[in-house]
């Protein structure tokens, strides 16, 4: 059917009841890989986090210990803005 939705009647019988227990068994199988792709994707996911919980902790920590430096050599953050050095220093 070119890739298209559509229709195909098998008729009765054990002919229709075969193609029911077919298409029945591949949409089982279909949603199994569904089921499995989305555990792996979570696993993956909870793997990376796990991964980069102690790099965000090793940033913020560097960026507290740069503020300080920065304040000790008299610069300021201007409401956030770029390092600024301050007047009179």
């Amino acid at each position: 059917m070119d890739g298209k939705v559509g229709r195909v009647y098998i008729g009765c019988g054990q002919k229709g009841e075969q193609a029911a227990r077919r298409d029945a068994l591949e949409r089982a199988g279909r949603e199994r890989l569904r089921n499995l792709a989305a555990e792996i994707e979570q696993a993956e996911k909870a793997h990376l986090e796990a991964l980069e919980r102690p790099l965000n902790d090793l940033e913020a920590v560097c960026g507290l210990l740069m503020a300080v430096a920065m304040e000790l050599a008299g610069y300021h953050k201007p409401k956030r803005w770029k390092w600024r050095r301050r007047r009179g220093s």
